[in-house]
């Protein structure tokens, strides 16, 4: 899955090619990075959905985890009010806004520039991970 995240920062010959990556528009991608609607089915909502199964029996009592939650709405919000139409499309001047989103959102999966790397600690904490892997 961050692969497909990795795709939205990449292809930057074409600006129209990029923003069209963001709206969910090409390449087969068909969720947008950041959407406005009032039913927002976007990038933010679809891992916030995925952690929550992936980490059930750590998202009702986990402080790692609320807080990673917590850092994903946060930019969320951020992303969001970027994307700024209903259809959740951006235009070419709030592209390089959307893109410095895009790397957040890498950052804080993946624990990179000085964010907490909550997601290996949430996996350190699950049995089936840590008995298949460690």
């Amino acid at each position: 899955m961050l692969d497909h995240y990795r795709d939205y920062l990449e292809d930057v010959d074409s600006k129209t090619g990029n923003v069209n990556k963001f709206n969910g528009k090409t390449n087969g991608h068909t969720i947008p990075f950041a959407s406005n609607s009032s039913n927002p089915v976007d990038m933010f909502s679809e891992i916030e959905k995925h952690l929550a199964i992936l980490f059930k029996d750590q998202a009702d009592d986990s402080r790692v985890y609320d807080s990673l939650i917590s850092d994903i709405e946060t930019l969320a919000s951020k992303a969001r009010r970027i994307s700024g139409n209903e259809d959740g499309t951006i235009t070419e001047d709030e592209f390089a806004d959307m893109q410095v989103c895009v790397q957040e959102f890498m950052d804080i999966l993946t624990g990179e520039n000085e964010h907490y790397n909550a997601v290996h600690e949430l996996l350190m904490n699950e049995e089936f991970f840590k008995d298949v892997f460690y």
